[in-house]
């Protein structure tokens, strides 16, 4: 089975309501994207086999098929096929999913995902004709006994009122969501997805389109002179007496388009492109339409389980070989863990056993401070490796006997530990006196103990010499001399048992 990795990703700048952006027609503006993909990859577009582009609102300037347009607009030959799909505000992730799951399949080796909405020009509601409802009486009909399918807007205050969400809170996240997006911008964290383009308004006295040679580079949503003085004055949007969303703690009307380039890892490796991440999971789910926006919940609760992950800690999870990823949050501030009606505490972790705990921490420097927390070292599973590949565990840091002159003119530290009371493994110094490859080693212990040195490298023998990857385990590149007793008396003792080599 195929894998599908990202090799790129692009978009526009966010443009906000009746700005920037707003003049582009929908075909011409995913035709953008669609166009420096293929450019910054250096691709023929001719060996693209499949556009899938999410649109929510399928009417007037994006119907009858926009992805399509958006295809021959970009120039890309005209045996490049493309189709338009609709999950709603789900509608872009939904085309990256059919992508990835046709390379997967073994149906594409290259496909591109795109989506595009110019929410100016074509408005939420718009494919609603007059005189039409899309539910249906049967829909209205099951949901009347709790007052009938509502509006999101109406959804979010339902949500926030089930969970107790202050508007305080909403607002404070919003701000602070600002905030880190201005940080963001200001470092140049977007640079790399963001394609400029030039501008084009829709003035909506005139009905004209005004374009301009000034290219737009930057997401125009971003607020950074946001405050909680100032959100406060806001009015409520759909609950004009109780209401606690307003347009500023809400997500924004934007114009936009993106792209991203997807591809089997072989047919990546085949172009000389890097792939950025892969695909594991997908999960999709469906909640009470009454409170649409929870849908994230259960979704992320699929996905992890599909994935071997686990939710654990506030605000970040932990999968089942102790990696840290960030915690995914939910739209309309609704904070993880408020699914069960309560919300969540940071749970008290005792502090391990001292035997267990790693005398220097590795990885993100941020997570030095967590060494305490950090088992000795991880699970074999993890930590195995091929051959020719460095280790990102880095080995802790254990008493040893190096200062023996055996131990110097092997070239290795003899590294005793508790776990074992019949074996002892020669680990490799970080600075040998002299380069010693993992053959002469071997040959060295066998002259030495010809019948108890038992020599497992990632060919069977002659590979170079490795740590032990776990105490209890029989990795690849651990060297056995079960004729040698390591005792605790021995690891502060006085001398070390050389009578036992014989």
């Amino acid at each position: 089975m195929a894998t599908a990795v990202i090799v790129d990703a692009v978009r526009t700048p966010g443009g906000k309501r009746y700005g920037k952006l707003s003049g582009w027609h929908s075909a011409d503006l995913a035709a953008e994207v669609l166009k420096a993909l293929v450019e910054r990859n250096n691709l023929d577009p001719a060996l693209v086999e499949d556009v899938i582009m999410g649109c929510v609102m399928q009417v007037g300037n994006q119907s009858v098929n926009v992805g399509r347009s958006a295809v021959l607009a970009a120039g890309f030959p005209d045996t490049v096929p493309a189709t338009t799909i609709d999950r709603q505000c789900g509608s872009s992730q939904q085309s990256a999913h059919f992508a990835a799951q046709g390379v997967i399949a073994g149906a594409y080796d290259i496909v591109i995902a795109a989506g595009v909405e110019v929410m100016s020009t074509t408005p939420m509601g718009a494919s609603v004709t007059p005189g039409s409802f899309p539910m249906g009486p049967k829909v209205m009909e099951r949901y009347a006994p709790v007052g009938g399918v509502v509006m999101q807007g109406t959804s979010a205050e339902i949500i926030a009122k089930k969970w107790d969400i202050s508007r305080e809170e909403m607002d404070e996240y919003a701000v602070e969501s600002h905030k880190r997006a201005t940080t963001a911008r200001d470092e140049g964290r977007f640079d790399n997805e963001i394609i400029p383009v030039k501008e084009k308004r829709f003035d909506r006295e005139t009905s004209q389109i005004i374009e301009s040679d000034e290219l737009v580079t930057a997401d125009e949503g971003i607020r950074p002179d946001s405050s909680m003085e100032s959100l406060a004055k806001l009015k409520p949007a759909f609950d004009p007496e109780n209401g606690r969303v307003t347009a500023a703690n809400s997500s924004q009307i934007t114009d936009g388009a993106s792209a991203v380039l997807i591809m089997s890892e072989e047919k990546a490796k085949e172009l000389g492109l890097k792939p950025r991440a892969r695909f594991h999971s997908f999960a999709v789910a469906g909640v009470d339409p009454i409170e649409m926006l929870t849908g994230p919940i259960p979704s992320t609760k699929m996905v992890l389980d599909k994935a071997g992950l686990k939710l654990r800690g506030h605000g970040s999870h932990r999968d089942q070989r102790g990696l840290r990823l960030r915690r995914p949050r939910v739209e309309e501030g609704v904070r993880p863990g408020h699914e069960q009606g309560q919300r969540q505490r940071r749970r008290h972790r005792p502090r391990p056993p001292a035997r267990l705990l790693r005398h220097q921490a590795h990885g993100h420097p941020a997570q030095r401070a967590r060494a305490h927390r950090r088992p000795l070292r991880p699970p074999d599973h993890v930590r195995r490796r091929r051959h020719g590949q460095r280790d990102h565990h880095r080995a802790p840091r254990l008493r040893t006997s190096s200062s023996r002159p055996a131990a110097r003119w092997f070239g290795f530290r003899l590294a005793f530990q508790r776990h074992s009371s019949s074996t002892t493994r020669l680990a490799p110094r970080r600075g040998p006196s002299f380069p010693l490859s993992g053959s002469f080693v071997a040959r060295a212990a066998r002259a030495l103990s010809p019948s108890a040195t038992r020599w497992r490298g990632p060919a069977g023998d002659g590979g170079p010499a490795r740590p032990r990857q776990h105490p209890r385990s029989s990795g690849p590149g651990v060297l056995r001399v079960p004729g040698l007793v390591s005792r605790r008396r021995w690891r502060w003792g006085w001398g070390w048992p050389w009578w036992r080599l014989a």
